[in-house]
């Protein structure tokens, strides 16, 4: 009886331990950002304006790794873990001088999506959304100026940036099976709430908040897809 029982109960743990393995896809991710930094709020509505209009939208990478939790064949939650490249650009020409200013920052960023998904064995389509964390690791800033170039690194000792990063990402997609998993084809908006600036006690003194803005597209291979 106790080895009928011990039998038993390896039998069931394998059988969980099977469920599981098969409902977990991972792989990696990469992809190409279009980032810019939004003006929200203040009492200056013309300045607001004005910001909006000068920082333009700047390409930049994303890559990283993803891990698919599936609940059942329509909800899954989808954490990553992703190095992912904001800022923005400036491009401004007056008479014969040119000037352009473009920043490049770099973030680790972590989403915690959920995932709906729908269609077929073979092809699927899906909708994300959830938030997302990210910490602002460094970057840099290239400044040109008619044929004159520079660069330099940002300094956070110098700058009171706010290297936190928090926000919102809502997405669409589709996904091709193939081979042992499934290739992943992702857009994304990532929408974000938090300041690039520090403020002391006094806090913005009417200014406009400053926030990330991204557009990505990327590619994912999941391992493990049924």
């Amino acid at each position: 009886m106790k080895f009928k029982a011990a039998f038993l109960v390896i039998a069931v743990l394998g059988m969980t331990y099977t469920s599981f393995a098969q409902s977990v896809t991972f792989g990696p991710r990469v992809g190409v950002n279009l980032a810019a930094q939004k003006a929200v709020g203040g009492d200056n509505k013309d300045e607001r304006k004005d910001i909006n209009e000068t920082l333009k939208y700047n390409a930049g990478i994303q890559a990283g790794a993803v891990v698919n939790v599936a609940v059942n064949d329509l909800f899954s939650f989808q954490p990553e873990l992703l190095f992912s490249q904001k800022g923005f650009k400036v491009k401004e020409s007056e008479g014969g001088d040119s000037f352009e200013l473009v920043r490049k920052a770099s973030y680790l960023e972590v989403p915690v999506l959920a995932k709906f998904t729908f269609g077929t064995e073979t092809l699927t389509g899906f909708s994300t959304m959830g938030p997302y964390a990210g910490y602002w690791m460094g970057g840099n800033e290239s400044m040109k100026v008619n044929s004159t170039e520079m660069s330099e690194d940002i300094d956070f000792d110098e700058d009171d940036y706010n290297r936190l990063d928090v926000g919102a990402s809502f997405g669409v997609g589709m996904a091709y099976k193939l081979g042992t998993g499934a290739l992943n084809l992702d857009v994304r908006y990532n929408f974000g709430l938090s300041d690039v600036n520090k403020y002391d006690s006094n806090g913005r003194d009417g200014d406009p908040k400053i926030s990330n803005r991204v557009f990505g597209i990327s590619l994912a291979y999941l391992f493990g897809a049924n």
